[in-house]
């Protein structure tokens, strides 16, 4: 694949609402922007795992196991439906006073079940081959995870919550989405 069309398809899997982006806009509400940039790096550890795995041995594994694509729908449905049930707020439960989430771990996690990331380890990224490219188009898959994580953390943070029930509405329509 071209590098034009390497950098547009992942600039476009990357971009699109989905799980994670839910999570670092719901990051950048709750905390703000600088507050949540911090959560980037957790996106961008569990994308550089999954694709450098699918991207090695991924298409051999694919073949040997004929419902590997099916495995991994339900694990990424089931968890992103988990997930929602996490972030909705308790009702009668002050949300100040509710458990802490770690959006951290949320964030690693989601991505490491994440669909894009096997479409990007297994369809975008070159198999094999010239060990400068591969190296290349993982130097570019990175600046484009940081460079889009951070704008979903920028645009969360355009609802910067100052209250209570903003807060619970904000938590509220994470869960939606994720659903």
């Amino acid at each position: 694949m071209a590098l034009s069309g390497f950098v547009s398809a992942t600039a476009l899997l990357l971009l699109l609402p989905g799980p994670t982006n839910t999570l670092l806009a719901l990051a950048g509400g709750e905390r703000g922007f600088l507050r949540a940039i911090p959560l980037v790096r957790y996106e961008l550890c569990a994308y550089l795992v999954v694709v450098a795995v699918l991207s090695t041995v991924g298409g051999q594994f694919s073949t040997i196991t004929p419902h590997f694509s099916e495995a991994v729908a339900v694990l990424s449905g089931t968890w992103v439906a988990v997930l929602a049930i996490r972030l909705w707020p308790r009702s009668g439960i002050d949300i100040q006073t509710q458990p802490s989430t770690n959006m951290a771990s949320l964030i690693f996690w989601t991505t490491i079940v994440n669909p894009k990331g096997f479409v990007i380890g297994l369809a975008l990224i070159p198999q094999g081959g010239d060990a400068m490219q591969k190296l290349f188009a993982f130097t570019v898959f990175a600046m484009l995870i940081v460079a889009f994580a951070s704008l979903w953390c920028w645009s969360g943070s355009m609802f910067t919550v100052t209250t209570r029930g903003n807060t619970r509405l904000l938590r509220q329509l994470a869960s939606i989405a994720l659903c």
